[in-house]
């Protein structure tokens, strides 16, 4: 899933983070204690509301930031594990 963007950084940023937070809401139901979320997000205001909420519901949060992604992107992801 991804939300349309508009350009605007900022506003796309916490358009995806809202987006992050419903799946990771819906995935924490669905999931058995060992299932896996990851999502792509992007480094913003609603950044650490996201973090908060993963460490909140899920037993492991790794965020990471592949090789391929580009220095000066904002893009992270985030690996949660365990509900």
């Amino acid at each position: 899933m991804a939300a349309n963007t508009t350009g605007n950084k900022n506003l796309d940023s916490y358009k995806t983070g809202e987006l992050c937070l419903r799946a990771m809401q819906i995935a924490k139901n669905l999931i058995n204690s060992n299932g896996v979320f990851i999502s792509k997000v992007f480094m913003g205001a609603i950044f650490l509301e996201i973090q908060e909420k993963a460490k909140r519901d899920f037993k492991k949060v790794v965020k990471f930031k592949p090789l391929s992604s580009k220095s000066d992107s904002k893009e992270i992801y985030i690996y949660c594990k365990g509900v």
